[in-house]
């Protein structure tokens, strides 16, 4: 929610937005720009980035990154049931923290050539409290059995709490700025404010694709600058709203320079 909430801000201010496949395509010059590593494919996390030859082409692509602000986010996919077809997790969270200390070592040695990168950790999101209804629709989305239970770990505050302090451990000494707004806006909003258990944005589910769903429609419009833009009535408690008001303060305390 948070790159596209930035598209439609930026849209009609000379900065296009736009999206980068990763190390394997040239980085786009100016403006935003949206990737999508962490979670293609999904429910890896940074395990997309950070392990093997991925570690050292990311590397050398953020390396090349002057004068830019580089936003990064990874937990919810980290510890998401695997997609079908792939191997077990056996212990996300210790998993979480390794991957987190080797992007430490990468963002490092990336400071180390290039100085003028000024990288920005999002804390992970609080997923919706499951009650019993919610659990199935949780199942559902994740391609499971109608109510199996935990479909969603991260509804866990408690697991979420675990991610963001190792993140926070990790980076920080690195003069990474922890962005803690987004745990801590969805920790305290209402139901109101969610799509489904995961989503709380605009588009919801299937935003990072590029088919007819509804989701990736809305995504291709808000690229553009199109759609919803941050009306005066976005609050907090409505859909949407709670995406928005987490964007405000990237504005306000991890930038410093105010709303636009």
């Amino acid at each position: 929610g948070f790159a596209l909430d930035i598209c439609a801000r930026v849209a009609g201010r000379s900065a296009n937005c736009s999206e980068w496949g990763g190390p394997a395509k040239p980085l786009p010059s100016g403006g935003v720009i949206i990737s999508n590593a962490m979670g293609n494919p999904p429910r890896i996390g940074l395990g997309n980035v950070v392990v093997g030859k991925a570690a050292g082409d990311w590397e050398r692509a953020l390396a090349l990154a002057n004068d830019s602000i580089v936003v990064l986010q990874s937990g919810a996919h980290d510890i998401s049931l695997p997609p079908p077809g792939h191997e077990k997790k056996v212990s996300p969270l210790s998993a979480y923290r390794h991957h987190i200390r080797l992007l430490a070592h990468i963002i490092a040695r990336v400071q180390a050539v290039n100085p003028t990168v000024q990288f920005v950790w999002r804390q992970t999101t609080h997923l919706l409290l499951e009650d019993a209804k919610s659990l199935k629709a949780g199942a559902s989305l994740c391609g499971l059995a109608a109510g199996r239970a935990r479909a969603f770990p991260g509804t866990n505050p408690l697991a979420i709490r675990a991610l963001n302090e190792a993140a926070r451990s990790a980076l920080a000494p690195l003069g990474v700025i922890i962005w803690e707004e987004p745990a801590l806006l969805t920790l305290s909003a209402p139901l109101g404010a969610f799509r489904d258990p995961q989503h709380h944005d605009v588009c919801g589910a299937g935003s990072d694709r590029h088919d007819r769903s509804r989701g990736s429609r809305c995504a291709a419009a808000r690229r553009k600058g199109e759609g919803f833009a941050h009306p005066v009535d976005a609050t907090w408690a409505r859909m949407g709203g709670l995406s928005e008001a987490i964007t405000d303060t990237f504005f306000d305390s991890v930038m410093g320079c105010g709303r636009t």
